[in-house]
This record gives C-alpha cells, structure tokens and sequence, in this order.
C-alpha cells in the first residue's frame, strides 16, 4: 500500500492532536442538549452501547482526516470518499471504546486501510440496458470483458451462482423488456458499482456510435443507455451483484431516485411571503431581464439541469456554470475570479451564510473543486469528483443564487456592479491578511 506523504502526515498529526483533547466530544445529558446536536455533528457509537458526539470543532479535524486520506490515494481508487469515512468512523468507535486514539497518522493510516481492505473485492454486475435487440436471444454478444445477454441466468448459472432467490427472480422479471449487460469491477462494492457503471456507460456510448456511423441520421433515431433509474425505465430500476466467493447475488433497486422535498403549512407560508423566491419567479417570467437578471436565469437554469443529472463529474461541472455564469467575463486568472467572487458573497452577502474568519479557507476550497472542473472540461478525467465535492458545490451555487438575487432586490443591475464590490471587499481582505 502506497505511504501518506509528509504533509498528509503533518496535517492528520494535528487533527489528531486536536481530536484528544475533552473539547472534542461532548454526550448529551437532556432532550434540550439533544436538540442542540447539528445534522453535520459526527456520531460515534461506542462498543459499551455508549453514543458520544464529536464537537463542531471535533467533526471539522475528523473530516479533515478522512479528506485527506481519500486526496493520498492510498487505495488506487478502490475506495471512495464514502468509504474511507466508514472506515475512518469504525475505527475511531473502536478505540475510544477503549478510551484510545490512533498513534500518529501511520497507524491511522494501517488501521484505516485493514478496514477498506476487507471491502475491497471483484464484483460481477448485471444491468438492464435500452436501445438494444438481440436476433439470436440464444446466444450472448462478447463486448470486450462484458457481455451482452438475453437476461443474466445464464452466465449467473455458469459462475455457480443461483437465481432461484424470490428477491432476484423479482429483479429479473421486472427488467424483462430489456437486455442485461453483464461484466466484472474491483473495489468496495460502492466503488465497483460506480466502476461498473462507467464501463456500462461506455460500451452503450460505442454501441451507439456503431450504430450512427451505420444510419443516415446518425445516432438520433437510437436511445441506447443503462437503465440505472425508475425514470428510465418508467418504474422500478433493478439490477445484480455477485462475487466470486460463493455467496448468493446481491439484488439493487430504486423506486425513488430521491428523497422528496416536504413542503408543510409553514414552509408553504413562508414561500408564499419570501420576497427572494418571489422575486426569482418574477425574473424567470420577465420579458425585459436586467443583465444581472438574466444571468440569474441562466444560473438557475444550470442548477435545474445539474440537480438533473446523475453523473458526479457531469453535474460538478454544471455546478460551475451556475458560478462562472457571475464571475468570469474578461476575467484573466478565472480560477481566481470564482474563488474571490464565492468568499465574498457567501461572506459579505445579505445572509451572511459564511463566517469571516473561513474566509480564506472557502477561497482555498473553491479553488481546489475549480480544479476539479478544470480536469474534467480540459483533460477528460472522470472519476477524479466524490459525491462530497458534488454536495459541497451544490450547496455553495445555491447559496450563491439566493445571495444574488438579494442584491436585485437591493437595486443592483448588472454583474459589473456585483465584481467591483468583490474586488473591493477581497482587496479589504488581502490586506487585512498581510498585516
């Protein structure tokens, strides 16, 4: 396994550091202290049936280790984000049980990487896919290590593996009108999963290239994907899992692909009296925008589509757009711009969304996740972007947007007028910051 760096060292040896000290926990006595607990607070359940809380302070160093732990690649990808939190939060659980903390990021490190360890495995996946015919549903197409079948009992039969399970004769039976594609990935099962899509992905995208070099209109007339989602198979999304260990498949499913948003008799009132949503409904039906109002549609538009969108890499990428939209016209260092134009506003802006004293470290992140960007649009990477960075961003765009159209409200008129404060204002900061 890949060592930490020196600096990965040196910036886990402080959270560490941090994290032994009383003021890093807290265990609530009373429903009122319960209540005061954050959603973001990291739970930590102890083996003596114990449930103690890491402090605000606390949760920021324990997410500061697990970033930087996912940002070493100790696992060459076979781990993401999700996973080495798991993993970093079973092995924190364990040794406080016994009033202990890791000595030092190495033993993290090696603790950390006995967890993931036991995660870590090939998987075979069967998905259901669109847009494909099989004349001979007898025989199964070859597609480089994956292939394409009639259904996945078969080569499930082959492999030892059986398909008699209710639950996975279910999963089968209600992709029926679908072909199965059916191949292997490496990692924890999160990541294998997320590595078996981007192979799926890729062999439909060849599929229909062969067939739009073959067609007079190319590929308009074909629609050929993987059907990953209840909106793209008009109803339950199914699909299979298995190793190679002898154990029975693992069958996936989704109804919904997300939560629903509530809308109860007080939010309800407060839509209804918010002069920032209703001032956002009377821009997008506007006939004659501002510019700053039309690039707030354009942001909004983007946001629409990036919440859309099940990609990580695709949806950080029009995340962006919903920022670049306000920030980067004639703007040399762009990188710069977006991270000046974010601190600021989130800082400086009506709602204050941001503490001053983070500053510099928002400045520092949006620049990082820019990069991200960056990577995706400019050199084609794919698999560079977390599900962290995705709602980090999300969260930021929007509080971006609102914070903008609050300066509608308050007479602003083009984008010029939001830049000149955000120079200023970074200028403040800059020199605050030398002196």
């Amino acid at each position: 396994m890949p060592e930490l760096e020196k600096k990965a060292k040196r910036i886990i040896g402080f959270a560490l550091e941090r994290l032994a000290r009383p003021g890093a926990y807290t265990v609530p006595q009373s429903i009122a202290e319960w209540k005061l607990i954050d959603r973001l607070t990291v739970e930590l359940r102890l083996g003596n049936g114990q449930t103690i809380f890491l402090s605000k302070t606390g949760s920021t160093h324990f997410r500061c280790i697990v970033q930087t732990i996912y940002e070493a690649n100790l696992y060459t990808g076979d781990a993401d984000y999700s996973d080495i939190w798991t993993a970093c939060k079973k092995v924190f659980e364990r040794l406080l049980s016994n009033k202990q903390l890791p000595d030092g990021a190495d033993e993290l490190a090696r603790l950390v990487s006995d967890e993931i360890n036991q995660e870590v495995r090939s998987y075979t996946y069967a998905i259901a896919i669109h847009g494909v015919e099989l004349k001979n549903s007898e025989t199964a197409v070859q597609l480089g290590s994956l292939s394409l079948a009639q259904s996945p009992i078969p080569l499930m039969t082959s492999a030892g593996i059986s398909a008699e399970r209710s639950d996975v004769v279910s999963a089968i039976e209600s992709m029926k009108h679908y072909k199965w594609l059916i191949g292997p990935a490496r990692g924890t099962q999160r990541v294998s999963e997320k590595r078996y899509r981007a192979s799926a992905e890729l062999v439909c995208g060849m599929l229909a290239i062969t067939a739009a070099v073959m067609c007079s209109r190319g590929a308009e007339p074909f629609s050929i994907g993987p059907v990953l989602s209840p909106e793209q198979s008009h109803g339950r999304a199914a699909w299979l899992s298995w190793t190679d260990n002898g154990r029975g498949p693992i069958t996936h499913g989704q109804f919904l692909g997300s939560q629903p948003f509530v809308i109860d008799e007080t939010l309800s009132e407060q839509l209804a009296n918010s002069t920032i949503f209703r001032k956002a409904l009377e821009i997008v039906g506007s006939d004659t925008p501002t510019e700053l109002e039309d690039k707030i549609c354009r942001s909004i538009y983007w946001f629409a589509d990036a919440h859309r969108d099940q990609n990580p890499v695709t949806k950080l990428v029009k995340y962006w757009s919903c920022v670049e939209v306000f920030f980067t016209a004639n703007e040399k260092d762009v990188t710069a711009a977006v991270a000046a134009g974010i601190a600021t506003v989130l800082v400086f802006g009506d709602f204050s969304f941001v503490p001053t004293e983070e500053y510099f470290a928002l400045k520092k992140r949006a620049a990082k996740l820019y990069g991200y960007r960056s990577r995706a649009v400019h050199h084609g990477s794919r698999e560079h972007v977390s599900e962290n960075d995705v709602a980090e961003l999300s969260l930021i765009a929007a509080r971006l947007i609102i914070s903008v159209l609050s300066f509608v409200e308050r007479g602003y008129r083009t984008v010029t007028d939001v830049k000149e404060h955000v120079k200023r204002l970074d200028s403040v900061m800059q020199q605050g910051k030398k002196e």
